[in-house]
């Protein structure tokens, strides 16, 4: 230790007056400011190991920045190749989505043109059938007019009897 921690010689007087004999007050003085000496650290010394901790924490700590640096790096680097792996699958997923999407679609496109043609195939027989009671509605409507229809007791004549002779 660089600075004594007691002023040995102003112990000593002290204690001479309180009566001490004046070799066992030097030698008390002495022997206690030797132990304090040894054992005591005075505020250089203090000072000192501070500044040694401080050191040694601020270098701990720069190594603890670095470390936490290059794992947050490692972390990132993983992080972006699982979110490369998760964007590849959902592209996967994309396509086969798609693929059956557009297969659904050409099924339905299959069928609706089928519906389309049924569709039409009626609308001919509804034409039909409707031309053929406009036809027979028209032969009705002559043959009524010609009075076919009409009761006679003997029944309907044919139209050439009727127009033969009067009645």
């Amino acid at each position: 230790m660089s600075q004594p921690v007691i002023d040995t010689l102003q112990l000593c007087d002290a204690l001479r007056k309180t009566g001490m004999e004046r070799e066992q007050a030097e030698g008390l003085a002495r022997a206690l400011g030797n132990e304090l000496g040894t054992h005591v650290a005075v505020q250089s010394d203090l000072e000192s190991g501070f500044q040694g901790v401080r050191s040694d924490l601020g270098a701990e700590i720069q190594q603890v920045r670095s470390d936490l640096g290059s794992k947050m790096e490692q972390l990132r680097c993983d992080l972006e190749l699982k979110i490369q792996a998760v964007d590849a699958k959902v592209d996967v997923l994309r396509a086969a989505l798609m693929g059956r999407m557009d297969g659904l679609e050409g099924r339905m496109e299959g069928r609706m043109d089928g519906l389309d043609r049924k569709i039409d195939a009626l609308n001919w027989k509804l034409t039909f059938m409707v031309g053929g009671f406009a036809l027979l509605m028209s032969v009705l409507t002559v043959a009524s007019g010609m009075g076919f229809f009409e009761r006679t007791p003997s029944g309907p004549q044919p139209p050439s009897v009727m127009s033969a002779a009067p009645p």
